[in-house]
């Protein structure tokens, strides 16, 4: 319930309520201090609210939040400043600090990066990494070395968090070996879509377009 006040006072919404059992527990999991933390939950399904209310409660320590999608980055930036989350874009050289730390995938890996973050740990001012679209550490490695070289973060002594929408259950033992973990908490909400469908229908020879008759029985 503390937690709920706590996600009431964030929206300024006082009727809020959970999004599922499943954003629930992986919140009350990460405030629980659990080392290692995978959230697999849908779009739309409150995924940066796990890294959002943490760094809004009182005497909260630093998140450091790693995004390896530059697109998201914008629609994230209008949140935090929406719900007045304090934040800092780091960059090489960085010194200040913050409740939130963005940082990009490329930044993770660098020298700059971990003496920093090892300064936060060593006046125990850091809480937790947050590593967002993690599934990327298994789909992306083949063309982007960054998030090889991600792993390097795991050297850090910390909290770690991992968010994704799609992580297949086929795919969850290889994302765990490649980043080296090995008593992590997963939290996974089924991905069913209820409300979509699909019909398969044979194309009738001399009836226009496919897509003509689709538009047709429609």
């Amino acid at each position: 319930e503390a937690f709920l006040e706590g996600v009431r006072k964030l929206y300024g919404n006082e009727i809020i309520a959970w999004k599922s059992s499943e954003q629930e527990q992986a919140l009350t999991t990460i405030m629980s201090w659990m080392e290692q933390v995978i959230a697999i939950l849908t779009t739309g399904a409150g995924q940066s609210l796990l890294f959002m209310l943490p760094c809004s409660l009182p005497d909260a320590g630093i998140t450091i939040l790693v995004m390896p999608l530059v697109a998201l980055r914008g629609d994230l930036l209008r949140r935090l400043q929406e719900h007045r989350i304090d934040h800092v874009e780091w960059l090489p050289g960085e010194k200040r600090e913050s409740s939130l730390i963005l940082l990009t995938v490329g930044a993770a890996s660098t020298r700059d990066l971990l003496k920093y973050a090892r300064a936060l740990v060593t006046r125990q001012k850091r809480d937790r990494i947050v590593i967002d679209e993690c599934r990327l550490t298994v789909t992306a490695a083949s063309y982007r070395q960054s998030m090889v070289d991600l792993t390097y973060i795991r050297s850090l002594r910390t909290q770690f968090v991992y968010l994704t929408a799609t992580l297949p259950p086929s795919m969850q033992a290889e994302f765990q070996e490649r980043n080296f973990l090995v008593r992590s908490r997963v939290i996974r909400a089924s991905n069913n879509r209820p409300n979509l469908f699909y019909v398969v229908r044979k194309a009738e020879l001399g009836n226009g377009t496919l897509l003509q008759q689709v538009a047709v029985k429609a």
